[in-house]
C-alpha cells in the first residue's frame, strides 16, 4: 500500500514537471530518457554474454549407436545395456514384454510432399501447420503465457490442457469447423476450409487429398459419419411415426482404467465412439467426450 502511494505520488510528480516544460526542455529529456535506456539494455545484454562465456560445457563420447535389441530391432549404445542381459534392453521394448505392431505405410502422395522441391511440395511444407489445423476434429484450449522478454520464442502453457469440440451442427449464424466438417460431403468440405482465412496460403489440391487420406484413414473421421447417419435414419423415423424426436448422441469413450495403455493398435470406429438414442441410455461413466447435433 505504501509502496503504491508513492508510486502515484511519483507519476503525478512527473506529469506536473513534463506540463511546465518547453519545446527545448522536453526535447532535452526525451534524449536523456532513450540514452538511459538504451545504457540499461546493453548492460543486460554484456551480462548474459559474460554469463554464457563463462560456462564451460564438457562433452564425453557413448561410442556408436550400433547394440540392436533383438526383439524389436531398436539401436541403442553399448553402456545401455542390463548386466546379465544380451543383446536386449528395457528402454525400448522392456525386455521384449511389449510388443508393438508395424507402423502402416506412409501415404505415397504425402512422402512425395514432403521431399519434393517443386512448388506443391515447398507450400505444403511451409504451410504444414495451417494443413493441420484446418484438418483438426476439434481446436486446443490453454492458457498460455507468452514471453516478456527479448528471448527466444517458446511455446509455454499454464495448467491444464484441454480440446474444444461443438456440435454435430453449427449454429444458423456460423459455418462449420473442426469436427462438423466431416459429415459434410467432401466437395463442399474442401470450400469450406478453403473460404477459412487462415487457409488462404493453403493449396486447394493439396488440401483434398489430405482430407481424404484423413477420412479413409482415421476412425474418428468414420465415427462423425456414422452419428450422422444415425441422426438421419432417426429424423426419417419419428417423422414416418408422427412421434416427437429423440436425441442422439455420441460418446468418445476414454476408460483408461480397462485399457492396457501399451496398446498401440489402430482403433476403428467403433471403438472410439458409441451412438445412443434416447435420453435413457446407460452412458459410460468414463466418457471423454460427448457430442449432440446441436449445441
Amino acid at each position: 500500500m505504501v509502496r503504491q502511494t508513492r508510486l502515484s505520488a511519483d507519476a503525478e510528480r512527473h506529469r506536473m514537471s513534463r506540463k511546465l516544460e518547453n519545446k527545448e526542455d522536453s526535447k532535452n529529456r526525451k534524449k536523456r530518457d532513450a540514452l538511459r535506456h538504451r545504457s540499461r539494455r546493453q548492460r543486460v545484454e554484456s551480462f548474459v554474454h559474460v554469463g554464457m562465456d563463462s560456462i564451460i560445457v564438457s562433452y564425453g563420447y557413448l561410442g556408436r549407436m550400433d547394440c540392436k535389441c533383438r526383439h524389436c530391432g531398436a539401436l541403442h549404445f553399448k553402456c545401455e545395456i542390463t548386466s546379465g542381459r544380451k543383446d536386449e534392453y528395457k528402454q525400448c521394448c522392456h525386455y521384449g514384454s511389449v510388443e508393438l505392431p508395424p507402423l502402416l505405410p506412409y501415404p505415397d502422395r504425402m512422402k512425395v510432399l514432403l521431399q519434393a522441391a517443386d512448388v506443391d511440395g515447398r507450400n505444403f511444407r511451409e504451410y504444414v501447420r495451417n494443413y493441420n489445423s484446418a484438418l483438426a476434429f476439434a481446436s486446443l484450449g490453454a492458457q498460455i503465457n507468452a514471453p516478456t522478454t527479448r528471448e527466444p520464442y517458446c511455446f509455454r502453457i499454464h495448467g491444464q490442457i484441454n480440446q474444444q469440440i461443438g456440435a454435430l451442427h453449427p449454429c444458423a449464424d456460423q459455418r462449420p469447423q473442426y469436427d462438423q466438417l466431416y459429415i459434410l460431403d467432401s466437395t463442399l468440405t474442401l470450400q469450406e476450409r478453403m473460404v477459412n482465412v487462415g487457409n488462404y496460403r493453403c493449396n486447394e489440391t493439396i488440401m483434398k487429398m489430405l482430407g481424404n487420406v484423413l477420412t479413409r484413414t482415421s476412425p474418428f473421421a468414420v465415427a462423425f459419419k456414422i452419428i450422422h447417419e444415425v441422426e438421419k435414419e432417426e429424423i426419417r423415423r419419428y417423422k414416418g411415426e408422427k412421434r416427437a424426436p429423440t436425441s442422439v448422441r455420441m460418446i468418445f469413450d476414454n476408460n483408461y482404467r480397462m485399457r492396457d495403455q501399451r496398446r498401440c493398435n489402430l482403433p476403428r470406429a467403433n471403438e472410439v465412439a458409441v451412438a445412443f438414442i434416447g435420453d435413457n441410455g446407460e452412458v459410460s461413466k468414463y466418457r471423454h467426450v460427448a457430442v449432440h447435433p446441436l449445441g
